[in-house]
C-alpha cells in the first residue's frame, strides 16, 4: 500500500510538499489551522532558476522580470546600476496554482494542530476539536510560529533578530511619472542609516516594497506589533489589521528618512503591514516519522530572499526520498536529514550576515545582494 502522509500546513511550502508527494504515489491529505483561503496581501517571492523549474511543475503563474539592479543613496541620487536579471512571482498567485495542482479536495481547514504522537510503527496528529489523524509520515510545514516545532522541539523557537520589515504593494499607475521611471522594471535598494528599503517588480505592472528598521526589543516593538483591535500579534500584523495611527507613523517617517519617489511609494500602499524579523534553527528535522520543513524547521531574516526557495527544496527532496525508499519512511527521512540540516543552517549564517552587512541592527557596513 502506498504511505499514508498527514501534512500539517496549508502554506507554500505544505501545499508543495504534499503534492510532490501525492506525485509519488502517496496518499496525501493537508490540514490548515484557517478557516479560509489567504488573501493577496501583496507578499512577492524571489525565483532563483531551480526553485521556478521545481514550481513550474506544479501549475502555470504569472512572472515578473527585474532586469537591472539598482543601488540609491539617502538623497535618491543613483549610486550605480548593474545588470542583473531577477524573477518574481506573487506569493498569492503561487498559493493559487500549488492549491489547484493538488486539488482543494485534499486541503482540511480549521485544523489546527495541538498534539503529536507517535510509536514504531505509525504517526499521529492530534486537532483541536478531539480529531486524531495517523499517518506513515506526519510533515510539519506550519511555518515560522509552528506549533509542531514547540511540540516537538520547544527549546528552538524564534529569535528576534532586533528589527522589523514593513511591507506593501502598489500599482505602477498610482505613482507620480517620475517615481514609476526610477523604480519600475529594476530591483532597487535604497541604504538609510539604520535601515534599508528594497523594491521589486511584481506581475501586473505592480512593484513590492519591504523597509526594514531597527527597533529594539521593548515598548515599541510591542506597540508596533498590536493589530486595530488591541490584540498583540507574535509575528505579523497583517493587511488590514495595522492600526491607522501606526500606518500614518510609518509614513510620516518614510517622507522624513527617504528621496521623494520612495516615499511616494510607500505612502500610496493601500495597506502596508508589518512582521517582526527573526532567526529560527534546530538541532534536528527528524523526530521518528515526523519532520519539519521550511520556515518551521529554519526562519532566516528576510535579506536572503531564500526562505521560499528552501521550502520548495525541503519539500521536493522529501518527496524524492519516499519515492525512492517506498514504504520505509525511517530510511527516507534517515536518507533526507542530513543535507537539508546543512542547507538550514547555512542559509539562516548567511542571512544573518547580510543582516549585519546592511547595517541593520549590528553593523554599518555596505549592503551586499546576494541570491
Amino acid at each position: 500500500m502506498p504511505p499514508r502522509v498527514v501534512v500539517i500546513g496549508g502554506s507554500l511550502g505544505g501545499l508543495n510538499a504534499a503534492l510532490h508527494l501525492y506525485r509519488t504515489g502517496a496518499d496525501v491529505e493537508v490540514f490548515e489551522r484557517n478557516g479560509h483561503e489567504p488573501r493577496d496581501d501583496g507578499a512577492g517571492v524571489l525565483l532563483p532558476p531551480s526553485t521556478e523549474r521545481l514550481l513550474a511543475e506544479c501549475g502555470a503563474f504569472p512572472v515578473g522580470v527585474a532586469r537591472t539592479v539598482r543601488h540609491f543613496d539617502a538623497q535618491g541620487a543613483l549610486l550605480r546600476e548593474e545588470p542583473r536579471a531577477h524573477r518574481f512571482a506573487s506569493w498569492a498567485a503561487l498559493h493559487r496554482a500549488l492549491l489547484t495542482a493538488l486539488g482543494r479536495d485534499r486541503v482540511r481547514r480549521n485544523h489546527a494542530v495541538v498534539g503529536l504522537e507517535q510509536d514504531g510503527r505509525s504517526a499521529a496528529a492530534l486537532f483541536r476539536g478531539g480529531r486524531i489523524e495517523r499517518a506513515d509520515l506526519v510533515v510539519c510545514a506550519d511555518g515560522t510560529g509552528s506549533t509542531s516545532r514547540r511540540l516537538l522541539l520547544p527549546r528552538s523557537f524564534p529569535r528576534y533578530a532586533g528589527y522589523v520589515a514593513w511591507r506593501g504593494r502598489v500599482h505602477e499607475s498610482s505613482l507620480p511619472p517620475s517615481a514609476a521611471r526610477a523604480l519600475a522594471g529594476a530591483v532597487s535598494f535604497l541604504r538609510l542609516p539604520d535601515s534599508h528599503v528594497r523594491v521589486s517588480p511584481a506581475p501586473g505592472h505592480l512593484l513590492d516594497f519591504v523597509w526594514y528598521r531597527d527597533l529594539p526589543d521593548g515598548r515599541a516593538l510591542t506597540a508596533t506589533l498590536t493589530d486595530r483591535t488591541g490584540t498583540q500579534r507574535s509575528l505579523t500584523v497583517p493587511a488590514g489589521m495595522v492600526p491607522d495611527a501606526s500606518v500614518r507613523r510609518m509614513r510620516e517617517a518614510a517622507a522624513e528618512m527617504m528621496p521623494p519617489f520612495f516615499a511616494e511609494l510607500v505612502s500610496r500602499a493601500p495597506e502596508p503591514y508589518v512582521e517582526q524579523v527573526v532567526d529560527v534553527t534546530v538541532p534536528r528535522m527528524v523526530v521518528g516519522r515526523i519532520c519539519l520543513i521550511g520556515d518551521a524547521a529554519f526562519t532566516s531574516r528576510p535579506p536572503a530572499t531564500a526562505g521560499a526557495a528552501k521550502a520548495v527544496e525541503d519539500g521536493w527532496s522529501l518527496a524524492a526520498a519516499i519515492g525512492r525508499t517506498g514504504t520505509d519512511v525511517p530510511d527516507a527521512l534517515a536518507e533526507w536529514e542530513p543535507a537539508r540540516l546543512e542547507r538550514g543552517r547555512r542559509l539562516v549564517a548567511g542571512a544573518c550576515a547580510l543582516g549585519r552587512s546592511a547595517g541593520l541592527w549590528e553593523s554599518t557596513a555596505k549592503w551586499p545582494f546576494i541570491v
